[in-house]
């Protein structure tokens, strides 16, 4: 995939920047990853990646912030008014539910 310069294209590059990150942080179970690695999957270049993601921070809290959504868009974890031993079951059944939806970003 080249580097596309309309909304929605540089929305759809964005993406699968961010869906090979979820490839090779799988992959590699989390242990390090390299941009190229990222760029590689993505079939963009290394240069592209930065032009999204100016470091690699940057691409770190962009994949944070892209798996929070997926996962508020799966209808996310409820919150219990307060904590307690009682409430625990209900937010282990959504923690489940949650992470099945979307489990390669666990």
């Amino acid at each position: 995939m080249k580097h596309e310069t309309g909304g929605g294209s540089r929305r759809r590059t964005r993406g699968a920047i961010l869906e090979a990150m979820a490839d090779v942080i799988t992959e590699t179970n989390g242990i390090g990853f390299s941009v190229q690695a990222v760029a590689d999957r993505a079939g963009v270049t290394h240069r592209t990646i930065y032009n999204y993601f100016p470091t690699r921070e940057a691409l770190c809290e962009a994949f944070s912030d892209y798996v929070d959504e997926l996962l508020a868009s799966a209808g996310g974890l409820s919150e219990p008014p307060a904590f307690s031993i009682a409430s625990l079951p209900a937010l282990v059944e959504d923690l489940y539910r949650v992470l099945e939806l979307r489990e390669r970003y666990v």
